[in-house]
């Protein structure tokens, strides 16, 4: 499908890109001063488990009703409302005086981040053309393992630039967001809702998820993605906790001992750009990652924090992101998708996730309490062994597959 615009593609591009990656970065950046959180608001494990994954609450509900809002306002007015929500949330970092400001600034943040998801869903199918779309998406895929790396690597500098203030270390990214929400709404002109023509009638049908549900391939995607999310959320979350409180290390060196699992992940997504540009193959991608993740988790357990450990971190690292880009690909790649029905199925598709990403770090951080976290971390392995089988009864949609059809846009 050829790809029309008023709007200049580069302005698009940067403005989109820079937006929602500072989002990516607000959604785990807690993690990395939890314990500076937790004495500082006198909170235990659970709590402070509890006040990361609150976010998936109000993402998966606006994450959901987003393409309806979307389908009304269009592109332009959608991203306003997400940096303005989603920047917003991150601010009030600033006013987290108690455990429930902290609470009610994850849940802003959260609505913000939520309407997000089917906004760059939509955005990318709609203004990038296939072999860009594979670019894009593993953009949008190698977001939280980047966000990750400025996360563990620059929160505690920052917060010392701030004289140990960890609402400030946390906050600026708010005011990055709103530096990006001035420059769309000058330099984006405003589009309208998706052309009728190109998203089809399911722009205004009520029965979008409905539609989705239908799709093997969405189910597919569904169950993989909860049981990675599992997996991503503990970690991401828990293993600067980790190794402080349990491995006994310092701040300093427990986030820069985390950075091993983001790294990784972007390497894994790099490598995954090159294999599908190169293969035209996707599931290749999706069953490797997951079982990269089940290597990786059992190395952690059993080699702690010896070199078998950090390269056990590193292989989940790897393997959390290196499945993702081919799974933003392949709702785009089955016959008679749109715009309006990306952006659903990726809300869809994340929202289940989000569900087990909500439970999972409350969890983990309440065997913390009770047991350990190595062990959390280490159960982690039995659902991404279920994502892996569900990984190998998908077919492959990319356009390396033997008799593709083209699909119909």
């Amino acid at each position: 499908m050829q790809k029309k615009s008023v709007n200049k593609l580069p302005v698009l591009t940067v403005l989109g890109v820079a937006g929602i990656f500072f989002l990516y970065i607000g959604q785990m950046n807690p993690s990395a001063v939890l314990t500076q959180i937790m004495g500082d608001l006198n909170l235990n494990m659970a709590q402070g488990g509890f006040s990361i994954s609150i976010i998936f609450i109000p993402i998966i509900i606006f994450a959901l009703i987003g393409p309806y809002i979307q389908m009304k306002i269009g592109l332009k007015n959608m991203y306003i409302i997400t940096l303005i929500v989603g920047g917003g949330g991150i601010l009030m970092y600033l006013f987290a005086n108690s455990y429930m400001m902290l609470l009610a600034a994850r849940v802003l943040y959260g609505i913000g981040f939520g309407l997000g998801t089917p906004f760059f869903g939509a955005a990318i199918m709609h203004w990038y053309t296939p072999k860009q779309q594979v670019t894009m998406n593993t953009l949008n895929a190698l977001f939280p393992y980047i966000g990750n790396v400025l996360v563990y690597g620059l929160t505690i500098p920052m917060m010392e630039l701030f004289g140990g203030s960890w609402r400030m270390a946390l906050s600026i990214w708010g005011i990055l967001c709103f530096v990006v929400l001035i420059a769309w709404i000058a330099g984006v002109k405003n589009e309208g809702p998706i052309a009728a023509e190109e998203a089809g009638e399911v722009t205004t049908d009520k029965n979008v998820y409905l539609n989705l549900l239908k799709r093997k391939e969405i189910i597919i995607l569904i169950v993989a993605f909860v049981c990675d999310f599992i997996s991503f959320s503990i970690v991401s979350s828990m293993l600067p906790t980790y190794y402080e409180v349990e491995a006994g290390y310092s701040p300093e060196l427990a986030n820069n001992l985390t950075l091993i699992f983001p790294v990784a992940g972007i390497v894994g997504g790099l490598i995954a750009f090159g294999y599908m540009a190169k293969s035209g193959r996707r599931k290749g991608l999706l069953v490797l990652g997951q079982a990269m993740k089940v290597v990786g988790i059992i190395l952690f357990y059993f080699g702690t924090t010896t070199a078998i450990g950090f390269i056990g971190v590193a292989l989940i690292g790897m393997g959390n992101c290196i499945w993702v880009p081919a799974m933003f690909e392949v709702p785009m790649e089955l016959e008679n998708m749109t715009p309006t029905l990306v952006g659903a199925s990726w809300s869809l598709i994340t929202s289940c996730g989000f569900v087990s990403g909500l439970i999972a770090p409350t969890v983990a951080g309440w065997m913390g309490d009770n047991f350990t976290l190595r062990l959390a971390i280490f159960l982690c392995a039995f659902p991404c062994l279920i994502g892996m089988i569900a990984c190998l009864l998908i077919r492959e949609t990319g356009p390396g597959a033997k008799n593709k059809k083209a699909p119909t846009q």
